[in-house]
């Protein structure tokens, strides 16, 4: 008698693929560390009767430690913030938060945080017809919150290159990144 062919099984998404060293990269990690820099902004709104809103260019940063809680979440402690210029005053904005992140597609995911936001605004004066030089700095801390869109184009088993939009807000100051 002829033998029957043989069972088709059709693998799991966590079975690596035949071949492989390592199984295909998943959203999933016990723990991760990243950093960025790249272009952001400051937008500054004063309480009402304070002044006009204003808002510049500038350099965005960021800082995060994350910890895998299912494939697609994770807890992500955050330090996020933006550098800018404005017509005499260095402007500093971070904001160091935790919250969720979670994956809604293999590639795409979301992050919110709250947290702690330190800004720092320093002024500084110099004139170039006389030895006077002052310097002064301002600085103060509230509550602060963090919203991010990221999108990882490139994904292995232990690295991943992405790209984020993320928004903080932090007393009367907006950090974009």
């Amino acid at each position: 008698p002829a033998y029957p062919p043989p069972r088709y099984y059709r693998p799991r998404p966590y079975q690596p693929v035949p071949g492989r060293y390592y199984p295909e990269p998943l959203s999933y990690r016990p723990f991760f560390f990243g950093v960025g820099l790249g272009v952001g902004g400051v937008g500054l709104f004063p309480v009402k009767g304070a002044g006009d809103a204003s808002s510049r260019a500038g350099m965005s940063y960021n800082l995060h430690f994350g910890f895998g809680v299912s494939p697609r979440w994770s807890v992500v402690l955050a330090g996020d913030g933006a550098y800018s210029y404005f017509s005499g005053y260095n402007i500093d904005q971070s904001v160091w938060s935790i919250g969720p992140q979670v994956f809604i597609t293999h590639h795409l995911y979301a992050r919110a945080g709250i947290g702690v936001a330190p800004k720092s605004i320093d002024q500084n004066q110099d004139y170039y017809y006389s030895d006077y030089y002052s310097y002064s700095s301002y600085s103060d801390s509230g509550m602060g919150w963090t919203a991010a869109l990221g999108w990882e184009f490139m994904q292995s088993y232990h690295v991943s290159l992405g790209l984020e939009a993320a928004a903080e807000f932090g007393g009367e100051v907006l950090a974009v990144g």
